[in-house]
């Protein structure tokens, strides 16, 4: 499970590929410290640029020019958090967000460098029992040293700008985690948006439901919801949640567009997938979002397709492939297009599926120049 590739980039002429499994359970749990792997075209071949101390590499993101990685587990004292920048040749380790557990999205707003984190002080004392939870911090010096605004909630899972509107986003709780929340006596702290106010103020967004932002989803009301992949698409914000209903073989898995999060103009609508469609990553070429999704068949089989669109309304299919487990994560580098396989669901020790064989393999398609509709 730990090879899973939970995010591809491109970066100068390379492909960079996030490992590792930040769970508590499993066959691999906590691992670390996790390769930084990078494939070469050229040569056809992988190298190690790194070992980073976390349990996870789970997203990247192009900033200022460099190439960044949030920490989203570290294996080491929470009393810092981390974060990695390639600048030149060279991977830097900031060590400075304070008390900071989880490090989740990242985002560049105007002069400010915005993370979605966790902290070990979320809350003041005397409310509950656990001290930690959601926070926003925010640098002016490219991360060297931050603010923190604490929010109290579970944790900042990512960072969407909708219609001008910047908003932090924190778990929808299902039944299990609104039980905790109750316990933790943070019914005055938490909700599943927070509205970003000038200067270094945020609104608590209770208004806003997981029925709302999740529309024509079962799921959303039986499980708790985590936005797992988010971009801005001009004025809108395209992004997938993800669920785990009690029973479900598989998450549940759905893409969105975001129109408007205003008070009484609230506009989401999904993608339409097929009802057993599973979204897995988007990414931007030009002014196109591109949605990886898969769907499953018979004989232990998965499709994984890649959809484009220019107007959000108006779909067509480019690639298209089977395999013996879905694509997780793509990426174009040059006139290729890459795919991480990856397993779903944990790994059963005493039993070895197809699906766990070819976690970690990645999958090229020909070369085809960038745009084309002959994919």
């Amino acid at each position: 499970f730990a090879r899973n590739p939970w995010d591809l980039i491109a970066w100068r002429d390379r492909l960079y590929i996030g490992l590792g499994d930040s769970s508590n359970e499993g066959p691999s749990p906590n691992a670390g410290p996790v390769p930084l792997l990078t494939y070469d075209p050229a040569p056809e071949r992988f190298g190690q640029e790194a070992r980073l101390p976390e349990e996870q590499v789970d997203r990247f993101y192009r900033l200022d020019g460099d190439l960044w990685i949030p920490g989203a587990d570290p294996r080491q004292s929470w009393r810092w958090g981390n974060l990695y920048r390639r600048q030149g040749s060279w991977w830097w380790q900031y060590r400075t967000l304070p008390q900071t557990i989880h490090t989740y999205p990242l985002a560049r707003g105007g002069e400010t460098l915005v993370a979605g984190v966790s902290i070990t002080e979320a809350v003041p004392a005397g409310v509950g029992q656990a001290g930690y939870g959601s926070a926003v911090a925010l640098s002016e010096d490219g991360g060297r040293h931050w603010r923190v605004v604490p929010l109290g909630g579970w944790r900042i899972v990512a960072l969407l700008t909708v219609a001008g509107q910047r908003f932090a986003v924190d778990v929808f709780p299902g039944p299990k985690l609104q039980q905790w929340l109750n316990q933790e006596q943070r019914q005055s702290f938490h909700a599943p948006l927070y509205q970003y106010l000038e200067p270094d103020r945020f609104e608590r967004r209770p208004d806003l439901k997981a029925a709302m932002i999740f529309p024509q989803t079962p799921a959303a009301s039986q499980a708790t919801g985590i936005i797992e992949r988010a971009v801005t698409w001009g004025d809108r914000a395209a992004y997938i949640g993800s669920f785990y209903p009690p029973g479900a073989p598989y998450p549940v898995q759905r893409a969105y567009l975001a129109h408007s999060l205003r008070r009484g103009a609230i506009a989401v609508e999904p993608i339409p997938l097929p009802a057993d469609g599973l979204a897995f990553d988007l990414r931007l070429e030009g002014d196109r979002l591109e949605l990886l999704w898969a769907q499953p068949l018979t004989n232990h089989r998965w499709r994984s397709q890649v959809w484009t669109s220019q107007d959000g309304h108006h779909w067509r299919p480019l690639v298209s492939f089977t395999a013996v487990a879905p694509a997780r994560s793509f990426e174009r580098l040059g006139d290729r297009r890459y795919f991480g396989l990856g397993s779903l669901t944990y790994p059963n020790p005493q039993d070895c599926r197809p699906m766990d064989q070819v976690s970690g393999t990645l999958v090229v398609t020909p070369a085809t120049p960038p745009g084309s509709s002959g994919e």
